[in-house]
This record gives C-alpha cells, structure tokens and sequence, in this order.
C-alpha cells in the first residue's frame, strides 16, 4: 500500500499495522515472503482446553450424520476445531482471525477514504 496512490494519504493506517506493512527487517509479514522467507505456522493443530474445562463447539458436524456420496466428486473439510497459529511479533495469532481482523479494517479504511472524497 503506497502512501501516494490515487492521492489516498495511507500512512496513519500503514503506522497503525505494523506487523504487516513493516519492512521485511522489522516483522513485515507482507514483505517477508517476498524478499526474505515464507511464513511459517508456528503451531497447526488442535488447542485442547486448559485444566478440566470442556470445549464445548457447536459448529462441529454430528458423528452419527453420514453424508451421501457422489462418484466422481471430492470433498474437502476444513474442521473447525484445526488450528493455525503464527507467530508476530512473539504473540501467537489465529491466521484466519488476524487476516479476517485486518481486512475488516481494511475496509473500514477503505470506506472513510470514500466518504472523505
């Protein structure tokens, strides 16, 4: 995101995100891939609940539905219970809570510059 495309002033929201719009030196996750290594996932699995609590998720499909099969088609599951973490900064954060966090503001931005013009 250049600061002087199109005449949009992105550098308050540029300072705001460190963690993506840094260079790649300094943690820029949008930087690092290209110049210095791929992100990794600092842990892919499934968190279990601490001490005796009990994780009760409802987005989870029942065991006992059996979908029906379809010869010739494949499908994927992407579970709910997977999880992927990265490390920025020394915080592990959910990828996709962090990506769908930072388009959310990305929008937002977005929508102000719109209004502001």
């Amino acid at each position: 995101m250049r600061g002087d495309e199109e005449g949009v002033d992105s550098k308050k929201f540029v300072k705001a995100n460190p963690e993506i719009y840094a260079r790649a030196k300094d943690g820029g996750e949008r930087a690092k891939p290209v110049h210095i290594n791929h992100t990794n996932a600092a842990f892919s699995g499934y968190i279990w609940p601490k001490g005796s609590a009990i994780d009760l998720d409802l987005r989870t499909r029942p065991r006992l539905i059996e979908e029906a099969r379809v010869l010739g088609r494949v499908d994927f599951a992407f579970e709910p219970d997977h999880c992927m973490l990265i490390d920025l900064r020394g915080t592990l954060e959910h990828v996709t809570r962090f990506c769908d966090n930072h388009c959310y503001r990305l929008w937002e931005f977005h929508a102000k510059v719109k209004t502001e013009s």
